[in-house]
């Protein structure tokens, strides 16, 4: 083989220099972005912050998906019981991601008194992809959240292990904005109270448009990986001596018709309740699941929908006894 000319030399160590610079700068910005992201004192990540900063604590916590979000006011809660409250929902998040959160706030904080964890039609069923992935990226090292987001995108090693990878990828909200802003010394408004998010929004007519196409009715998905993960819920709150309710909270009644396996799914979720002894809160009559003017969508109440279910479970949890004196004598 004939010698590297001097020229070819310098030419392989400034590419190699270039490739340096350019990991090292990778580093540099992936470490800004996490910083700025976990300096976050508002909306979701403010949320998650503070629950992995240990400033969390609650007597009530609820867990869930959207549902969870935006339907439970912790002030309406916490003035019925006499606890404080706090609301873990997250947007999108199926059983696997909303038993990875509850653990990763036990990790950080003191265990709550009660934990409502609400419940709809996809509890027993696994998705494809995590939904807004990019909401995550700051707290991949709690093992929780990254096991289970691994357990469906096994590139999630990936997102952790190599720089600005994740944002690039997993993160189409670009998430990765409102940290290089924080860092700036920007901050967006607030938009929850204690978790919760009032939605103050009118009908948008997607069921309508929904129901001309599944005209016929659905099935609504589920599978033993999703029940294993309620099942494993249920689980860590006995074995951890929290006292759990599971809640189906109200969804606009005109659905329900097309949910062609809705009486199936909801004889699996008591079955598992009763075998674990939490009790299990359907509010599928309430009156409130009659009139669209509490609602935006068939799933989810508005603000003012929220506010009157919210005063309504706060009422049944009083009736129950689920209120400080009884809570805070609990072994």
């Amino acid at each position: 083989m004939p010698p590297r000319s001097p020229a070819s030399a310098r030419a392989l160590l400034r590419l190699a220099l270039f490739a340096l610079f350019t990991a090292l700068l990778a580093l540099l910005v992936d470490a800004g972005i996490r910083h700025g992201l976990r300096r976050v004192q508002t909306g979701s990540f403010g949320a998650t912050n503070r629950m992995v900063a240990g400033r969390a604590t609650a007597g009530i916590v609820v867990t869930g998906s959207s549902r969870a979000l935006v339907h439970y006011d912790p002030r309406v809660l916490a003035a019925a019981t006499g606890l404080p409250a706090l609301n873990l929902g997250r947007n999108g998040s199926h059983t696997g991601l909303q038993l990875a959160v509850l653990r990763t706030h036990l990790r950080h904080n003191p265990a709550p008194n009660l934990v409502i964890h609400n419940l709809d039609l996809h509890s027993l069923a696994t998705p494809a992809e995590i939904h807004d992935p990019g909401q995550y990226l700051p707290y991949l090292d709690e093992p929780a959240l990254y096991d289970e987001i691994r357990a469906i995108h096994r590139s999630a090693w990936a997102w952790r292990h190599v720089p600005l990878y994740g944002h690039a990828v997993a993160d189409p909200r670009m998430h990765w904005l409102e940290g290089l802003a924080r860092l700036a010394g920007l901050e967006r408004a607030e938009t929850l109270v204690a978790g919760f998010q009032p939605r103050a929004w009118s009908w948008t007519g997607d069921f309508e448009r929904f129901a001309t196409r599944a005209a016929g009715g659905y099935e609504v998905a589920r599978d033993d990986r999703g029940r294993d993960q309620l099942a494993a819920l249920l689980r860590l709150c006995r074995e951890s001596g929290l006292p759990v309710i599971l809640v189906l909270s109200p969804e606009h009644a005109a659905v329900r018709p097309l949910q062609l396996n809705r009486a199936a799914i909801l004889a699996e979720i008591a079955d598992l309740a009763a075998s674990s002894g939490a009790p299990f809160w359907d509010f599928s009559e309430s009156p409130l699941c009659l009139d669209r003017s509490n609602f935006y969508n068939s799933q989810h109440l508005n603000a003012a929908g929220a506010d009157a279910f919210t005063r309504e479970l706060a009422r049944r949890l009083f009736a129950a006894g689920y209120t400080a004196p009884r809570l805070n004598s609990h072994p």
